[in-house]
């Protein structure tokens, strides 16, 4: 069978690995995502893998009403995805500083 054909097989594996030093708020909170996908070309055998996503998310405890947040996109160019600085004066409040777009 001559006919060209494009077979393309997706594998997407997501990897998802909490990490937390130890129970002390002055320490992050350390979790990642790596997405990873495998193609292959059935007409000219060419076959590979690529990093389609890999994150970095670090969360953690500025002070007992503080708190902050930022996650970077590591995959082709780095970007920031979301980041912010969150202050609780009451139980009921919060006030989130973000960077802008």
């Amino acid at each position: 069978m001559k006919k060209a054909c494009f077979i393309a097989l997706t594998l997407i594996f997501s990897v998802y690995i909490p990490v937390q030093a130890q129970s002390t708020s002055a320490l992050p909170w350390i979790s990642g995502l790596v997405n990873v996908r495998y193609q292959y070309n059935g007409a000219t055998d060419a076959h590979g893998f690529d990093v389609r996503r890999a994150r970095l998310d670090f969360r953690g405890d500025l002070a007992p009403r503080a708190t902050y947040r930022l996650q970077v996109d590591l995959a082709g160019t780095p970007k920031i995805l979301d980041a912010y600085l969150q202050w609780r004066p009451t139980g009921r409040l919060a006030v989130r500083f973000c960077p802008p777009p």
